[in-house]
């Protein structure tokens, strides 16, 4: 299922050039977001979905921080959504810098980038949902770095679903 916020509009200091850091922008941000949110639509449940009035708070406070680099403000928000969610399958983040200041008429400068985070499972090659980075929820877990370094000499890869990874702890348990 996908979850879009479109045609967020900010005020913004972002920009390489003293006036922009005075004066700011005009900003227009667009989020679609792919999670499995079966559960919330059978449930009715807020804790079960991606909450979008949270969304727009965390576009909210990434466009309040000035930066120089549009791209920057991509980069951050998308490391605050997956910190913030741990099942999205798929992220795409469209930034719009309205009438940047080069010297002529431009409508809008742009930035955008899809994410996929759906991977396969080393062990057991069923899709799970993994960032690959410290957002990861197998970050939660402490993985001694030697029991890394196995995991991906026997797999090829240090992503495991939950289940295997539980259940390879088991196995080093009793070794």
């Amino acid at each position: 299922m996908q979850l879009s916020l479109k045609g967020m509009k900010f005020h913004a200091f972002h920009g390489v050039y003293p006036e922009e850091k005075i004066l700011g922008g005009e900003y227009i941000v667009d989020i679609a977001i792919e999670a499995d949110l079966d559960e919330a639509g059978s449930s009715d449940d807020l804790s079960q979905t991606i909450n979008y009035e949270a969304v727009y708070q965390i576009c909210k406070g990434v466009m309040q921080r000035p930066m120089e680099l549009i791209e920057s403000v991509l980069h951050d928000l998308a490391t605050e959504l997956m910190h913030s969610f741990s099942n999205i399958e798929q992220l795409r983040i469209k930034i719009a810098k309205l009438h940047p200041p080069l010297g002529g008429r431009v409508g809008a400068a742009v930035v955008e980038e899809e994410f996929s985070f759906v991977k396969e499972c080393g062990r057991c090659g069923k899709d799970m949902i993994c960032y690959s980075n410290d957002s990861c929820w197998c970050h939660s877990f402490y993985i001694p770095a030697a029991t890394r370094t196995k995991i991906h000499e026997q797999y090829g890869t240090t992503c495991l679903c939950p289940t295997c990874l539980a259940d390879y702890a088991k196995v080093e348990e009793d070794v």
